[in-house]
């Protein structure tokens, strides 16, 4: 090896234990936070669906997420629209209520979840069969306007937990490790001249 090999060898080095050591501290300062989730339902006339997320922590321990008891703190969701309700979209001040069994979809027969929000004009729900929103009287979710248009579907509400930062932090970490270890490896043909 050659001052210049040994050079990179050693700032490698170096820059992959500073991101270790300030990862490390990161990780160990914040709190837990709360995790995010998006959302999906489709079924609905002509191809239209619901997406959304939202944002919750299971403060007490139950197994569900719910914000009648202060666990959602983030919501927003948009309906892509059809010749019978259009496009529209809700955020946290049109939120009306969501629980959420962790682990499972919104809106089956089995579960006493749901999912509701609402402005001025226009409405969505989603739940399991349970009346947690005018119109939600079926297994499935249904979209509208006060002025009368309405939509529906069987379909559950698909729910996927969105990474947390740390996460891809560690993934990013360990690539970055891999990395400096193909650089530090002997090459087999050069330096022997």
């Amino acid at each position: 090896m050659n001052f210049t090999t040994n050079f990179k060898s050693i700032s490698l080095a170096g820059v992959v234990f500073a991101g270790t050591v300030s990862a490390i501290a990161v990780l160990t300062v914040l709190p837990a936070s709360a995790a995010s989730f998006n959302f999906f339902q489709g079924g609905y006339s002509e191809g239209a669906t619901i997406t959304g997320m939202f944002t919750g922590e299971d403060l007490n321990n139950d197994g569900l997420i719910n914000s009648f008891s202060g666990e959602v703190t983030d919501y927003m969701m948009s309906f892509s629209g059809n010749s019978l309700v259009p496009a529209f979209s809700h955020g946290l001040p049109d939120f009306f209520g969501l629980v959420y069994v962790l682990g499972s979809d919104i809106g089956n027969f089995f579960d006493f979840d749901g999912i509701a929000s609402n402005d001025v004009a226009t409405f969505y729900g989603a739940s399991g069969g349970t009346n947690l929103y005018p119109g939600s009287l079926i297994s499935g979710g249904n979209v509208g306007t006060f002025a009368g248009a309405l939509d529906t579907t069987n379909e559950f509400v698909t729910v996927n937990t969105v990474p947390e930062p740390s996460t891809v932090l560690g993934l990013g970490l360990l690539g970055l490790g891999a990395l400096v270890k193909r650089q530090l490896k002997p090459k087999q043909d050069s330096d022997k001249a």
